[in-house]
């Protein structure tokens, strides 16, 4: 498996009629997904989008946004996910920098077209994902008159798969450059962490513009299923959950609490549940306690960022425990994760001592490219192979990473 466009490809070889996607009254198999990705695909070449151009896309959570960056994956192209939540005058920034030749919309969203076109000169293209909109193309339409027959040879694993922008604590958004092997090599490490397979459904919550899309990758990857959930409404988590049978969740760690506090939360059966993961902030330790009897021993914690695509460390279920010699741990962020390689270094970039604050580092083939157009920023972030995230932390003398502050 070398791209992205390579997990549906091998999905339709070996899990042909095994159901791959289900989102709100679309359920569709591996072969039917991989279908849809070659029309996506095939559309893009024959819209005259090039090897190596940019495509962006503007939607809440959908299957076709999953469609969107295997496709691309498969036309050579690279997909800039932008996030709902900016501000529009935020988002021509972020197009502008990018320079995309095709803008795709989502529902609720297309309102922002026509402002958006005026201001990105290259979009030359709009594609409407949901509702009809004057000056876009239908996304349905688009794909359906397009061969669905597979595009090859396939773009290198060192390409770049996705342009992902991250605002972080540094103000401006930063382009990150990720490649097919630095998606590919954190969702394999992922997938070892977590020990997802074929037999597993994810809930996917998290928003797929960012990072955190890795729960639809790693099941996707491992012949599993992926319920996607366009927003996140408690409600309609725990239906979803409920209903899919789904045995993995990914949230952050404010999305668990309001499901704490949902009043119908006893109403719903989530005894399929073998795995509740959590990352994007520390968890704090009276909720993840509350989690943990109410759920039981099922929590993992991830911690990385969109630079390491997005996996840096892990800390497992097995190391979670609310008390005994283990209670520690829940201040970790777990150990390196698989393919990962994580020290902790002083300003010349050396390495410190057991329990001495330092930068935390990390290098393996999940690192970024780099960062667009910022040849600087790039040569800052990346020095003898070493990504310097910014965090401050130490290590302890059984390798558990505990992070301090920003560095």
């Amino acid at each position: 498996m070398l791209t992205l466009g390579d997990i549906p490809r091998r999905g339709a070889r070996i899990h042909a009629n095994k159901e791959a996607i289900v989102f709100e009254d679309c359920r569709f198999t591996y072969r039917e997904l991989d279908d849809r990705v070659n029309r996506f695909a095939n559309a893009l070449v024959g819209a005259g989008c090039l090897r190596g151009e940019r495509i962006a896309i503007l939607s809440e959570n959908t299957h076709k946004f999953l469609e969107v960056y295997f496709g691309a994956a498969k036309a050579g192209v690279a997909v800039v996910p932008l996030n709902f939540r900016l501000a529009e005058k935020e988002l021509v920034q972020i197009l502008n920098d990018a320079e995309p030749g095709l803008l795709l919309i989502g529902d609720g969203y297309e309102g922002m077209t026509p402002g958006l076109k005026a201001a990105v000169p290259s979009v030359k293209t709009c594609i409407a994902l949901d509702t009809r909109v004057e000056g876009c193309l239908s996304y349905e339409e688009w794909i359906s008159e397009a061969p669905a027959t597979d595009l090859f040879p396939t773009p290198g694993e060192n390409d770049m798969a996705v342009l992902m922008y991250t605002g972080g604590t540094t103000g401006l958004p930063k382009g990150v450059m990720l490649s097919h092997r630095n998606v590919l090599a954190s969702a394999i490490g992922i997938a070892l962490g977590t020990q997802l397979d074929h037999r597993d459904t994810t809930c996917m919550v998290l928003p797929l513009f960012h990072a955190s899309f890795w729960p639809a990758l790693v099941c996707l990857m491992m012949g599993g299923k992926v319920v996607v959930v366009r927003q996140a409404d408690i409600g309609v988590i725990l239906g979803a959950v409920q209903d899919e049978k789904c045995t993995h969740i990914n949230a952050v760690p404010t999305l668990y609490n309001w499901m704490l506090s949902f009043p119908q939360l006893d109403n719903f059966d989530l005894s399929s549940l073998r795995l509740m993961t959590y990352a994007g902030s520390p968890m704090p330790v009276d909720i993840l306690k509350k989690c943990m009897q109410k759920f039981g021993n099922i929590f993992a914690q991830g911690y990385g960022l969109t630079e390491a695509a997005p996996l840096v460390s892990w800390l497992s279920a097995e190391e979670h425990s609310v008390d005994g010699s283990k209670a520690r741990l829940l201040y970790s962020a777990g150990k390196e994760g698989h393919g990962v390689e994580v020290r902790v270094v002083d300003e010349q970039g050396a390495p410190v001592g057991c329990g001495e604050v330092g930068e935390v580092a990390a290098r393996g083939a999940n690192i970024m490219l780099g960062y667009w157009k910022n040849k600087e920023m790039t040569q800052e972030s990346l020095r003898d192979g070493w990504l310097h995230t910014g965090d401050m932390g130490y290590l302890d003398n059984e390798g558990y990473l505990f992070l301090s502050d920003r560095k």
